[in-house]
C-alpha cells in the first residue's frame, strides 16, 4: 500500500491518493443477506475495505488485483461516494458485471472526474451500460477503456 499525502480541499494535510497492489487471494462465501456494499467488500477483500473506511477524504484510488465480483462491490460503493475524484482500475479482471455496476454508479456519482478501466475484460454489455450512463453524468471528464473486449456494437 502506498499513500501520498497532500493538501485537500480544506487545506489540511491528508492522504490524497492511495495505491493498493496485492497478490493475496481471499476466497470467501458471501452471505446474500449482506446488502451494504462495505460489508460485501469486507467479505471479499478485507484489505480494501479497511482502506476504504479510512479514506473518507481521499481523492484518488489506484487498485490492482481486482476481480469482477469485487468490481461490482466497488461500483456499489462508488454510487454514493462524495469524495473520490479519480479511480484507476487499469490492469484488473473486471468483466461485464463490474462494468455494469460502475455504469450504474456513474449515473448517481457527482464527484468522480477520472475513471480508468484499461486492460480489463469488459465486454459489450458493460460498454453499452457505460455509454448509457454517460448521458446522465455531467462530472466525468476522462474515461479510459483501451484494451478491453469491446466491439463496435458497444
Amino acid at each position: 500500500t502506498t499513500t501520498t499525502t497532500s493538501r485537500n480541499r480544506n487545506n489540511s494535510t491528508t492522504p490524497s491518493s492511495i495505491s493498493i497492489s496485492t497478490t493475496t487471494t481471499i476466497s470467501t462465501n458471501t452471505n446474500t443477506t449482506m446488502t451494504h456494499p462495505l460489508l460485501q467488500l469486507e467479505a471479499l477483500r478485507p484489505d480494501l475495505a479497511a482502506v476504504w473506511r479510512q479514506a473518507q477524504s481521499v481523492l484518488s484510488f489506484e487498485l490492482r488485483n481486482i476481480d469482477d465480483a469485487t468490481g461490482v462491490v466497488l461500483g456499489n460503493l462508488l454510487a454514493n461516494d462524495t469524495t473520490l475524484t479519480s479511480l484507476d482500475l487499469n490492469n484488473n479482471k473486471l468483466g461485464d458485471n463490474a462494468g455494469k455496476a460502475l455504469a450504474d454508479a456513474l449515473k448517481t456519482n457527482k464527484t468522480l472526474q477520472h475513471l480508468e478501466l484499461h486492460d480489463n475484460q469488459l465486454g459489450d454489455e458493460a460498454g453499452k451500460a457505460i455509454a448509457e450512463a454517460l448521458a446522465a453524468n455531467s462530472t466525468l471528464q476522462r474515461l479510459g477503456l483501451r484494451s478491453n473486449c469491446l466491439s463496435d456494437d458497444a
